[in-house]
């Protein structure tokens, strides 16, 4: 619990989920202090390796790939203060492993957010798309009945 609240915490701070989806050009992260990122996954990692606590139950696999998205995020933090030092690229891609690390530590993979940094057609501008691992499968899901259906003979040939 202690974590799920620290991880809520940190993620609100980073970023506004329904700002940036209500307004694409918000910024992923928010001028966070990387030490404080740092610390919190250096913490994390401690009980994880130690197999306490709520980790004591993870599975081997979820343990590994927590292990390597944590050693991404401190590599990409390394001798930065702020996030604010990366590019937008960048701090979507922090963006994203962070919110990979909250949703294997809270084992909530569908509350999971995924954002993209895209243009959109006839833009040179890019902004940032952010939605939920549940939003992208039923909009995919829509998409390919959408296909399906519009596949069909008409007049039943």
């Amino acid at each position: 619990m202690k974590h799920r609240v620290r991880a809520a915490v940190l993620a609100a701070g980073l970023m506004g989920s329904t700002l940036a989806m209500a307004n694409p050009q918000a910024p992923v992260l928010a001028n966070t202090d990387a030490a404080a990122i740092v610390s919190q996954q250096n913490e994390i990692r401690s009980e994880v390796e130690q197999r306490s606590g709520r980790y004591r139950d993870m599975a081997g696999a979820d343990r590994e790939r927590l292990l390597q998205i944590q050693d991404r995020v401190i590599r990409q933090l390394e001798g930065r203060e702020r996030t604010t030092e990366l590019s937008p690229a960048d701090r979507v891609t922090l963006f994203n492993d962070l919110e990979q690390i909250s949703a294997l530590v809270n084992k909530a993979e569908d509350d999971r957010m995924v954002c993209e940094r895209t243009r959109p057609i006839g833009s040179n501008r890019p902004v940032n798309v952010c939605k939920t691992v549940a939003q992208r499968r039923v909009e995919r899901e829509q998409a390919l009945e959408s296909r399906r259906r519009d596949s069909r003979p008409v007049g039943g040939w």
